[in-house]
């Protein structure tokens, strides 16, 4: 048992833990919430910070507030009015938790309705469904029917499908 704490709590995953967390501070960016979500931006920031503190090299809550609100890139107005209304109020430089939210606040009101729109990407969307396919491998039947008949074939193709000319010649 001692000899895992050592490992885990050791000098070397210390110092691995304290790189890591400043990184995540350096390089964790807010541009905009359907790339990467403000709560999600807080919260890596909030992980980072205690890590730091964990590692006995914690910042101060100036500090803190300082760095979410320099890591914020975003190019909407109002976002940026409240960043601006967050370093000029001496109430929430103290305490980066309410500096978030107050921030956060403007972040829904501005981007309502990308909370639930761009979680996730499922199957369906990125997939064409059976019903195109099916559809689409009609029409080359058809096309084929026409083929034998000798005459010309424009085939209509389904959104997924790439439009496809069919041109026969006699022999």
């Amino acid at each position: 048992m001692t000899a895992l704490r050592t490992h885990y709590d050791g000098p070397g995953m210390t110092r691995r833990r304290l790189e890591s967390a400043k990184t995540i501070i350096s390089v964790t960016k807010y541009l905009a919430e359907h790339t990467f979500s403000f709560e999600k931006y807080v919260t890596s920031l909030k992980a980072a910070f205690e890590t730091l503190t964990e590692c006995e090299e914690g910042m101060t809550a100036n500090t803190q507030v300082y760095t979410l609100l320099e890591n914020i890139e975003c190019t909407n107005s109002q976002v940026m009015a409240a960043v601006a209304a967050v370093r000029v109020s001496q109430t929430l430089q103290l305490s980066f938790t309410d500096s978030a939210n107050a921030i956060s606040e403007t972040v829904l009101l501005v981007f309502p309705d990308t909370q639930g729109k761009f979680k996730k990407r499922h199957v369906a969307s990125v997939l064409p469904s059976r019903r195109t396919e099916r559809g689409a491998a009609e029409e080359v039947a058809e096309a084929g029917e026409a083929e034998a008949a000798g005459t010309v074939v424009v085939v209509k193709a389904a959104r997924e499908v790439a439009p496809m000319v069919v041109l026969t010649f006699p022999t």
